[in-house]
């Protein structure tokens, strides 16, 4: 064999090589590429997965921010409100209904075991001067407030029976009428008026404390 035709031998292939090697090239390239963009795709996504958890959180504290407030501003309403109904309402009532149970049984007109010391001329004195007027501010307390009272049905007819005793017993003394007293027209002080205020005093007087205590 000639040395000429051994060096043709020998020379590679290159018309078939060189477009193999520039597919490899491509195909390399491309694949890089693909990487490249995978890798940004992902990125991107875990920004904005991140961007999302972000906000949840942000949301979630947002929420529970709120949610504390409007539990706050609840318990602010709630005491508020707890408080008118027991010093507008319900202390000035069962102070004066203590009142009451304590004058009139001075009274011989209106209690039979009261002291025969006390003159009929005193005991009405007693009856207009303090009784009726101490009744008067109750029903006065009655027609400017009932609206905090939260009464329930037994209560609210007591109260009902209550106002007309009072107009009653104001209208026989008025009259000078004192040999009759409202129980003997029919119209009684309520039986059980004075507890049924004191238990719903109570009962709202708890809850007050309960909503002052810090939490």
């Amino acid at each position: 064999m000639s040395l000429s035709m051994l060096a043709v031998w020998q020379i590679p292939p290159w018309g078939d090589f060189a477009p193999k090697l520039v597919l490899t090239i491509v195909d390399k390239g491309a694949l890089a590429l693909i990487a490249i963009l995978l890798g940004y795709w992902i990125s991107r996504k875990l920004e904005a997965y991140k961007a999302d958890q972000q906000r949840v959180i942000a949301l979630e504290r947002d929420k529970a921010s709120l949610a504390a407030e409007l539990e706050k501003t609840r318990r602010t309403r709630d005491l508020d409100f707890r408080e008118k109904q027991l010093s507008q309402f319900y202390w000035p009532i069962c102070f004066r209904l203590m009142k009451d149970t304590a004058i009139w049984k001075l009274v011989p007109q209106l209690h039979s075991e009261a002291s025969n010391r006390i003159s009929d001329a005193v005991g009405h004195e007693i009856e207009l001067n303090y009784l009726i007027r101490n009744h008067e501010e109750i029903v006065s307390i009655l027609e400017s407030y009932i609206h905090l009272a939260q009464v329930d049905s037994d209560l609210l007819q007591m109260i009902g029976d209550y106002v007309r005793h009072v107009a009653v017993y104001r209208a026989l003394r008025a009259t000078n009428t004192y040999d009759l007293n409202p129980i003997d027209v029919g119209e009684p002080l309520p039986k059980g008026l004075r507890a049924k205020f004191e238990n719903q005093r109570a009962h709202l007087q708890a809850e007050f404390d309960a909503l002052v205590k810090p939490q």
